[in-house]
């Protein structure tokens, strides 16, 4: 298919050939819309009209599309069109780590650095409910930056899935590389599990510790080198990788790392450096991080007890109360007739499950939805009911709803002990359902939530929780008139920049589809919005000076041509169309009251002019050894600039040092807002390294200053 070279499909122009296996040919393109380069994996024409191969390369562009890691290469589109079928992925200058390791000697550090942003991305395939089952140097891409990513998913089998439409195999058929294949893949009289991956991880590990294979495929036929596989033990490496690579490739699965998580706790890290799980963005200058105007949208502190998840304050357990906020009593329902009519007439109501104030107790109250909505407020004061956005924003941040279940359930109550872990502190029990014919249901088996948003006129989104699994399922097919749960959460103080005429966020409210956006925006009240395309651009222009902004694509207001929505990005500055489904960064802004606003320029939009406000002191709390410590994370960022945020502030702050580091880490939960991340500290290494530490195990490392790490500034008193 070389005569694709120099030929245009679609917005694609075809450059070259840049990698090419049994089935597919990936080709160097560019794309003429957004002027990038990009690559294009295209299935080769002799496959393309066999529907079952047709079928299972459309399934892997379809489960990349829906991976998004910083170690995993992202599908962006997809073509089919005749004989041709292919997906568009983003473009990553540089080798496979199977051509790396074979003209690079790699020492410890640099093999524990790479395959730990393996694990990562392997982690993040298993969380979201897929065995890759073709684990291999070749599909591990390293960029020049050294940031390694994970390629094809091909064979990967999704375990939430197991009809032919997705899988596309069965258990009897060999499905993988020969040399990285496990002992049950070769075998094949069974379906894999995740135990697959590990095993071939740790083949993989050989490979990098020792530059090639543990089997010869030189002079071996296919018969004797899986024998080998199935009978024979991985050789020894005689490093301290040994006994790590021995439990991994066990030849019984039983004996292997149960998860990617176990299977990292074992490689030693001693002064070495450990990846980060997201790269964010490098080298943001936050000259003027601190400039605020703050409000209150109530002055009275919520009477209910709050944790912090992420950027959010939920309450820490379910709602449980009988009157709403101006003190009138909501109606409780206890006979099913009295239930049944008030979600007739559109009324509010509540109840305990079964009509049992023991379970009130323990579970809280079951609302329906008519005294979630209605006007005279449900939520204490200075909280909320947490919409759709909301629910959406808490589930990302803990790792998305294929990974946030067990973090959010309870450690016991779920019946079948389908207890989950609370790593997140949610603390979710399962409080069952009153149906809209008043039936009591599913206590000790599932845990239902409202959030605030309606989809159409009768239905409205939840979350719900369930014994069987350790997802979070977001739904909107529910009637308003059952009775679930509800949780709060605080409302926002509100940080902002004065920008032209604009007031502008100072921080993201996250990575979400159009629609999403533009009710998170809705969420915050008081004219916030998404800014016009206009306006994106004046954000881009000045985003050094607002702060905090990824290196990505932003949403705007304004709608494109064929339902696309008119979007920015703020690596190069390029518009952009994106599909209203896709998952874009979100900056609200508004307009300043009229009598603060300055002259308006030419067509183009408002002049680019600074207004002076006034600097206020950051969130700040005192700890031990006279240290005053922000409550917030000045973001992610390298060394030097991590220094320069730090003393942007004034006032005395500064990166802690290496044993400051320490102090924050141990009084972590005391201070709030930090991160499962690595955050930097003041205290320089050997050369050009500096010292930073794990806020998710606590070790502290050393390594290059230009690497990007989370910013807590301090200063003495």
């Amino acid at each position: 298919m070389e005569d694709l070279i120099g030929q245009t499909l679609e917005k694609y122009t075809f450059k070259k050939v840049i990698g090419e296996g049994g089935m597919a040919i990936v080709y160097l393109a560019h794309d003429n819309k957004f002027n990038t380069d990009v690559a294009i994996k295209v299935l080769k024409l002799e496959f393309a009209n066999n529907q079952n191969i047709r079928k299972r390369f459309l399934a892997e562009a379809k489960s990349m599309y829906k991976m998004s890691h910083s170690n995993i290469v992202k599908v962006t589109d997809l073509i089919d069109a005749g004989d041709i079928v292919a997906f568009v992925m983003e473009f990553i200058p540089g080798d496979t780590i199977n051509d790396y390791v074979k003209s690079n000697k790699l020492d410890t550090k640099e093999i524990k650095k790479i395959f730990l942003e393996m694990l990562d991305s392997v982690e993040y395939a298993h969380q979201a409910g897929y065995i890759h089952r073709d684990i291999k140097p070749s599909n591990f891409m390293i960029a020049k930056s050294g940031k390694v990513s994970l390629l094809d998913f091909g064979i990967a089998k999704n375990t939430d899935l197991e009809s032919d439409e997705y899988t596309h195999t069965r258990h009897t058929q060999q499905m993988g590389t020969p040399s990285y294949m496990s002992p049950e893949q070769i075998e094949a009289t069974k379906p894999v599990t995740y135990a697959t991956d590990i095993y071939s991880l740790g083949v993989v590990l050989y490979f990098l510790v020792q530059g090639k294979g543990p089997y010869s495929t030189t002079g071996n036929s296919l018969y004797e080198l899986q024998s080998k596989i199935i009978n024979e033990p991985i050789p020894l490496t005689h490093t301290e990788f040994d006994p790590i690579i021995s439990k991994a490739t066990s030849k019984n699965e039983n004996n292997r790392f149960k998860t990617i998580d176990e299977f990292r706790k074992d490689i030693k890290i001693d002064e070495e450096i450990k990846p980060k799980k997201y790269r964010l963005m490098a080298g943001v200058l936050f000259l003027l991080i601190s400039i605020f105007i703050i409000f209150f949208l109530f002055n009275k502190k919520p009477e209910v007890e709050f944790i912090r998840i992420g950027q959010q304050e939920w309450t820490s357990k379910n709602l449980d109360v009988a009157t709403f906020r101006n003190d009138d009593s909501i109606p409780e329902a206890k006979t099913r007739e009295a239930w049944v009519k008030a979600g007739e007439d559109g009324k509010p109501a509540w109840c305990y499950h079964d009509n049992d104030p023991e379970n009130g107790d323990k579970y809280g109250k079951l609302y329906n939805w008519y005294a979630v909505n209605d006007p005279r407020g449900l939520a204490p004061r200075g909280s909320h009911i947490p919409s759709d956005a909301e629910w959406t924003k808490l589930t990302d941040y803990l790792g998305r709803e294929a990974a946030a279940g067990n973090k959010m359930k309870s450690k016991d109550g779920w019946q079948n002990n389908g207890n989950g872990n609370n790593k997140s502190g949610f603390s979710g029990l399962p409080g069952g359902i009153r149906t809209t014919n008043g039936a009591f249901k599913n206590i000790g088996a599932n845990g239902n939530w409202w959030s605030s948003t309606q989809d159409g006129t009768n239905d409205v989104w939840f979350r719900y929780l369930d014994y069987d699994n350790g997802n979070v399922v977001r739904n909107n097919d529910i009637n308003k008139g059952n009775g679930f749960s509800v949780r709060c959460i605080r409302d926002l103080t509100i940080e902002y920049i004065i920008i032209g005429n604009l007031e502008v966020m100072t921080k993201d409210l996250g990575q979400l589809n159009w629609k999403e956006a533009n009710e998170a925006c809705k969420v915050l009240g008081d004219r916030w919005r998404l800014p016009t395309k206009n306006e994106l651009n004046i954000l881009h222009e000045n985003r050094i000076e607002i702060g905090g902004f990824e290196s990505r694509g932003y949403w705007s207001s304004t709608e494109g041509s064929n339902d696309g929505v008119c979007g920015q990005s703020f690596l190069d500055g390029n518009h952009v169309i994106y599909y209203e489904d896709y998952s874009v960064f979100v900056r609200a802004v508004r307009v300043s009251n009229p009598q603060n606003r300055l002259k308006i320029g030419d067509k183009n939009g408002p002049t680019k002019i600074l207004i002076p406000v006034i600097k206020i002191e950051p969130e700040s709390i005192p700890i031990e050894n006279h240290l005053v410590v922000m409550t917030e994370d000045l973001g992610e960022m390298n060394w030097v600039t991590a220094k320069k945020a730090c003393e942007a502030l004034g006032n005395g702050w500064r990166l802690p040092t290496k044993n400051e580091l320490n102090i924050l880490y141990q009084n972590r939960n005391k201070i709030g807002g930090f991160r499962d991340s690595y955050y930097w500290s003041s205290s320089a290494g050997s050369n050009d390294d500096a010292w930073y530490q794990s806020f998710y195990r606590g070790n502290t490392y050393n390594y290059s200053k230009d690497s990007t790490y989370r910013v807590r500034a301090v200063r003495s008193f």
